[in-house]
């Protein structure tokens, strides 16, 4: 429990510092590795440069946050490790597809999740968090051009903290016993999965890339 508020206090610091980066940012292409900056700050931008990115990673962070602190500590492990596997793996496969519509996916089942409210085992919500890690690292790597650890770690510190904020913060709200804070989360949800249909749709039907 302590290890959580600590992390939700240090996230909130990082976040500011975070969007410092990105302001100070000369100039940001559609995801893409911002120009004039170093690998490690232009990894750090990179998962925050997309909806595909920042609201899978949200909703992932609200389920979780649902399911409270005691059944979910060990994600902020286990997310960082799956997201920067991913990334390590992704320069070393050739000819990978475009991802625009998988991470969509993950924002449909993930925000469908959360808008359901529906209690995961353990195991499950474990794996919903890793396979969503690895997935999203994935296509942060495939962003790699230079500098491969240093891009990775800004992107997985990036990630990480957008999955553990959002983790905390729900936490803490739920745990108030609010009774319209657990709609509040639902509702949340429910945008970020109708995000996913919406993006879904326009990659498959436009076969290019949103971002």
């Amino acid at each position: 429990m302590d290890l959580m508020k600590r992390l939700s206090r240090a996230a909130d610091r990082r976040a500011l510092a975070a969007a410092g980066a990105l302001l100070a940012a000369p100039e940001l292409h559609a995801h893409g590795v911002v120009d004039g900056a170093n690998a490690f700050f232009a990894g750090l931008a990179h998962p925050m440069t997309a909806l595909e990115h920042v609201l899978p990673l949200i909703a992932l962070g609200l389920l979780a946050g649902q399911r409270g602190l005691r059944a979910g500590e060990g994600l902020v492990v286990a997310f960082p490790l799956a997201f920067a596997c991913g990334a390590l793996i992704a320069p070393l496969i050739t000819s990978l597809p475009d991802l625009t519509a998988i991470n969509a996916t993950t924002a449909l089942l993930i925000g469908a999740l959360v808008a359901l409210a529906l209690v995961l085992p353990k195991i499950v919500l474990y794996a919903v968090v890793v396979v969503t890690g690895a997935v999203h690292g994935l296509a942060n790597g495939a962003a790699v051009t230079s500098a491969l650890p240093s891009f990775i770690a800004g992107a997985t510190l990036s990630a990480t903290l957008l999955f553990v904020y959002a983790f905390g913060v729900t936490d803490r709200v739920l745990a108030r016993n609010t009774p319209w804070m657990p709609v509040a989360v639902r509702a949340i949800g429910s945008w970020i999965a109708a995000f996913g249909i919406l993006t879904v749709a326009l990659a498959l039907t436009s076969g290019s890339p949103i971002a």
